[in-house]
């Protein structure tokens, strides 16, 4: 219960952030301010290219954001940020005076919000003029926006920035090295970032410190937090960590190098994140569909007892789903069908399993004696192991006996034996007088 309240309390908070981070397709560093690195979008399905738009310099750290009306927001290192149109031309352009690693944030009016490599924070109006800006030093941190518009952003002055809507400083926190992380905010409004002193950092909305994680190395990844609460952030030691809200470490995952990239979360669970060693793993998550109910013997024609399909990691765990995922159901006996309900039966091809739950029950039906195998397949394809199971279908006839003993004239003895069956629709009796010779057989 405990899980799944913080889930739902996820899913509150995201819709909430809505109401104050833009509506657009992609409104800060890593997406949303869990920073899960995750799109609703379908990506490009082919490797054309559409245009290319041309800076002064090399863009480094920057990433885009992408405002609703297709606005593409971007640093350089030529020391301006770029407005370019969904068509690649330039919308406009604003000069910070220094190299921009940073990479832009958008608000629910359209402001943008940038650092710059030295000096500031800035807050940039939708038509490209200035709004405001505040000193943070050098930074490599792009800036993260809370729910009630504060602006979190770490400097290399070894402080992690809380800035008003205004301007005005909120708090600053103070850690023992350069803070490059971008913050993280979860569902509680807890703020974490990772410094070069070697730790990752909780943070209240207050300003005070609520724990900290030692890495034993520089973390200039930004973490990632999953719906469960979950903080995920690599170091220079080469570690993924897996970090429970409460601070305690969950686990950890070894490159073979050095991890500066920030983690990306998928909606089954998967953790993405790239390593000096030339490598990008995929790390957990949902590997598989299990059925959890037992092989069911079914009589012909008639529905099967309940059946489960179950999500679960590589380890046989139930691993909830990020997003509302589609199975797809079928059969090698060709007269098989599914239904979710046993009467009516209404025929299904495939079964969703609802974000936040694991697991989903439906019921089989075969006409075909045999051993049938129904599969149980995600869609689209993410490499997860189908669900099998062989059930076993039966005819649906009964048989039984009955025998009458009665008397007939001159004292003899007679036995009426009958042999009653159904078979399908079709009710039978087979009745045989015992008078010395076999009555005959009769149908009703």
């Amino acid at each position: 219960m405990k899980g799944m309240k913080l889930i739902w309390n996820m899913m509150v908070i995201s819709l909430l952030a809505a109401m104050l981070v833009a509506d657009t397709p992609w409104p800060m560093f890593h997406h949303d301010f869990n920073h899960t690195g995750r799109s609703p979008y379908l990506g490009a399905q082919t490797g054309v290219e559409k245009w290319n738009f041309a800076t002064g310099k090399w863009i480094f750290w920057s990433s885009p954001a992408i405002d609703s009306d297709g606005t593409i927001y971007v640093g350089s290192r030529d020391h301006k940020l770029y407005a370019i149109n969904p068509n690649g031309t330039e919308k406009w352009s604003f000069n910070t005076d220094h190299d921009i690693y940073s990479s832009p944030a958008i608000c629910s009016d359209g402001t943008i919000y940038m650092g710059s490599r030295i000096g500031n924070l800035y807050v940039i109006n939708p038509d490209g003029t200035g709004k405001w800006s505040f000193e943070v030093g050098e930074t490599f941190s792009s800036p993260t926006i809370d729910l009630d518009g504060t602006i979190y952003i770490g400097s290399a002055d070894n402080k992690l920035y809380a800035i008003n809507p205004d301007g005005t400083e909120k708090w600053n926190f103070t850690t023992g090295s350069d803070v490059p992380s971008s913050p993280s905010i979860g569902a509680d409004g807890t703020i974490y970032v990772g410094s070069q002193d070697n730790k990752l950092y909780a943070v209240n909305p207050d300003g005070t410190e609520k724990w900290s994680f030692a890495t034993g190395n520089t973390v200039f990844s930004s973490p990632a937090i999953g719906s469960d609460g979950t903080i995920y952030v690599g170091s220079h030691g080469g570690n993924l960590y897996a970090i429970n809200p409460d601070g305690i470490e969950k686990w950890s995952f070894t490159t073979g190098d050095i991890i500066l990239s920030s983690p990306a979360i998928s909606p089954d669970g998967t953790i993405y994140v790239g390593s000096k060693d030339h490598n990008l793993y995929a790390i957990g998550g949902i590997s598989k569909i299990v059925f959890t109910t037992p092989a069911r013997t079914i009589k012909a024609g008639r529905p099967s007892e309940i059946i489960t399909i179950q999500t679960q990691d590589s380890a046989g765990n139930p691993h909830p789903c990020g997003i509302d995922f589609t199975v797809n159901l079928s059969s090698s006996s060709t007269t098989g069908s599914f239904s979710l309900t046993e009467d009516p039966w209404v025929e299904v091809t495939s079964v969703t399993i609802p974000a936040g739950s694991n697991s989903v029950s439906l019921y089989y039906k075969d006409t075909t004696l045999g051993n049938p195998t129904i599969t149980a397949s995600e869609y689209p394809d993410r490499a997860w192991a189908d669900g099998t199971q062989q059930e076993t279908v039966t005819s649906s006839a009964f048989w039984y006996l009955s025998m009458t003993a009665r008397t007939k004239t001159a004292g003899l003895s007679h036995l009426r034996i009958v042999l009653h069956g159904q078979s399908q629709n079709c009710r039978l009796l087979f009745i045989c007088d015992w008078v010395g010779a076999i009555g005959g057989v009769r149908k009703s």
